[in-house]
């Protein structure tokens, strides 16, 4: 076998080759070639850009859930600090925030009447007691 010429492609990428020698790749005489399909349809644009998900920001949710059921100043702070974050980042939530500052007003001025209340009570309850001269 004699060397290639430096210019030459290698044997094996060579389309033909020489006299004597087997063709690199031998196709076969049966194999015919598959059907072309035809090309896949390209999505049309609708006109509408595809909407993107915005999460809702955390301390919205747990000011809402602080105001309603567990400490309503702990809510209002909440809020608040969810309206910051809101206007910086864009999240949504700000109807929550508002919704969860009011909620915490009102269940603290609420909480106030009722402690206020209680505490009537027990002194009534108490100097009632105290003036018959009877003890607990």
């Amino acid at each position: 076998m004699s060397e290639p010429a430096p210019h030459a492609p290698a044997p094996h990428l060579r389309p033909h080759a020489p006299a004597g020698e087997p063709p690199p790749y031998p196709a076969p005489a049966d194999q015919v070639a598959p059907p072309s399909l035809p090309p896949a349809p390209q999505p049309q644009p609708s006109g509408y850009a595809p909407e993107r998900y915005i999460p809702t920001n955390a301390y919205a949710i747990l000011a809402i859930v602080f105001a309603c059921f567990v400490l309503p100043p702990v809510g209002i702070y909440l809020g608040g600090k969810a309206k910051q974050q809101i206007a910086e980042s864009g999240e949504r939530g700000i109807e929550l925030a508002n919704l969860a500052v009011v909620l915490g007003w009102i269940f603290t001025v609420l909480q106030v009447v009722i402690v206020l209340l209680v505490c009537d009570i027990f002194g009534t309850v108490i100097l009632t007691a105290a003036s018959r001269g009877s003890s607990f």
